[in-house]
């Protein structure tokens, strides 16, 4: 956020709109001061805290690419997809600057630095809801795969402060002991640590084998969208050992196209053609939302989607197409069905939609009523 700090002071910079409390906005700190970042110095403990830090101890986690710039890569993944959106509504009220997708997520972070030390910050309603449950999801990824269980190194890192800690208690070399978790990567290792054997380490690096370059790449896990979005009541929903989740490049190896047969004719895309129109999706921020639901054996048996479309009317309103409802036909009788249409009806208004909308034939009208729908118009179609 530093950098952020630099062209928010630049001299030609002038801020208008969301953006015009920073005209006589000041940093909470001085960065030049000698003591910054560094509170032993200060306080009745000056002189006596000595700060316990893994450093470069573990030089694996600094160097290999499933290291500490693990969770910096899938950061940078989400960052673009929630964040784009933001950085275009935000542009045109500073004067003078061009604001970037990290500059969004920086002013995100000072709203944090601010409330630490104030109790408030200016930066809290510049955001809207949705936007600051994207920054949440944008800090689980950074530490998951940093330091949490996403990382192969977390336990060894949080075995360094545990071990420390028990080699102070037991030489009695330290009179007072003072837990301090400045960085969430500090309280993820200690925590991963602490956990059984059994807990998850890393996202798989196979799906079935193989993918079409032999490796599933990070990218690969992050979903279309924010989980978030996805109604927690739904979630809770469905039968035992079902999940629902946003779709994901890997899906292609998930059962996802199968799925889809069910409803229509998918063809045979090959899985470089797959990521071709997946990539597209992903590259429009808030307008597709596909969801999966998976069974025990994390196979896909359900899927359907909203893509939402921007209007001159209403406001400039959003309107939610609902599509491709599909349920495999083993998986029929169980309501998922009906738990798909919920859970997109729940993000279409999560995202501000003032409707949504869908084609059905007269044999599902009823279903859809039960959904909460009603029939408005007739459908008409022009094939080519």
């Amino acid at each position: 956020h530093l950098d952020l700090l630099d062209g928010l002071h630049a001299p030609d910079v002038k801020f208008c709109g969301a953006l015009s409390f920073l005209n006589s906005w000041s940093y909470f700190t001085n960065l030049d001061h000698s003591e910054f970042e560094n509170l032993t110095k200060q306080g009745p403990y000056a002189g006596t805290l000595q700060a316990l830090n893994a450093g470069t101890t573990c030089r694996r986690y600094r160097t290999e690419a499933y290291g500490y710039d693990y969770g910096h890569h899938h950061l940078k993944i989400w960052q673009k997809m929630f964040a784009e959106d933001i950085a275009q509504r935000l542009a045109p009220d500073p004067e003078g600057a061009i604001l970037t997708v990290p500059n969004v997520y920086s002013m995100m972070e000072m709203y944090d630095f601010e409330l630490l030390v104030w109790g408030y910050s200016s930066w809290c309603s510049i955001f809207s809801h949705s936007e600051w449950l994207g920054f949440e999801y944008a800090r689980d990824l950074l530490h998951f795969y940093r330091a949490g269980p996403g990382s192969e190194f977390a336990p060894t890192l949080g075995w360094l402060y545990l071990n420390a800690t028990v080699e102070l208690l037991v030489t009695n070399n330290a009179t007072d002991i003072y837990f301090s978790f400045v960085h969430d990567e500090t309280s993820h290792a200690l925590v991963d640590a602490s956990l059984p054997s059994t807990a998850p380490k890393a996202l798989p690096q196979e799906v079935n084998g193989v993918n079409a370059e032999g490796t599933v790449k990070a990218e690969d896990e992050t979903p279309l969208f924010s989980p978030i979005l996805i109604s927690a009541e739904v979630s809770s929903l469905l039968p035992e050992g079902y999940s629902i989740r946003p779709l994901r490049r890997t899906d292609y190896y998930q059962g996802f196209l199968d799925t889809l047969r069910v409803l229509t004719t998918v063809g045979e895309p090959s899985y470089a053609t797959f990521l071709e129109r997946y990539n597209f999706m992903a590259a429009v921020p808030s307008t597709y939302f596909i969801i999966v639901i998976l069974d025990p054996s994390s196979t896909i048996v359900g899927t359907g989607g909203i893509i939402v479309e921007r209007k001159f009317i209403h406001n400039m309103g959003l309107v939610g197409h609902i599509e491709d409802i599909a349920v495999a036909k083993n998986q029929q009788g169980k309501k998922l069905g009906l738990r798909i249409i919920q859970a997109l009806d729940h993000i279409a208004h999560q995202v501000g939609c003032y409707k949504s909308i869908l084609d059905c034939s007269e044999a599902n009208e009823g279903f859809y009523v039960k959904c909460g729908f009603k029939r408005a118009g007739l459908e008409m179609a022009h094939y080519y």
